[in-house]
């Protein structure tokens, strides 16, 4: 994924954490991601990145532990399905300080 700033992100989705390079391939920082998710994409936007993950069954089975039977029979059903979710993470601190040396970052509009 691109960012602002001529910063790349490469996601390393069996592994579970991104690195952010230069347009000169020079690794700029790397960082995890919660390990309850497969990630699958990765996309700029503003100060965020964001990712499509699909949520491991395991963590929506210890989602909550007091439940109805109505509630149980959902969660249940809900195991049986891949549960693709959108997360949006602001971009790491490092990243930040990047684009306020570029002179990016306080007009939203310019990321």
């Amino acid at each position: 994924a691109d960012l602002p700033g001529q910063l790349l992100v490469a996601l390393w989705f069996r592994s579970g954490f991104i690195d952010v390079m230069d347009t000169r391939g020079d690794l700029f920082g790397q960082w995890d991601l919660p390990s309850h998710v497969t990630w699958l994409m990765a996309a700029g936007g503003g100060n965020n990145i964001f990712f499509i993950g699909v949520r491991t069954p395991e963590a929506a089975q210890t989602e909550g532990t007091r439940r109805s039977a109505e509630q149980q029979k959902a969660a249940t059903e809900t195991k049986q399905r891949a549960l693709v979710e959108v997360w949006r993470f602001p971009a790491p601190p490092e990243v930040q300080e990047h684009w306020r040396q570029m002179g990016l970052g306080e007009d939203k509009s310019e990321l």
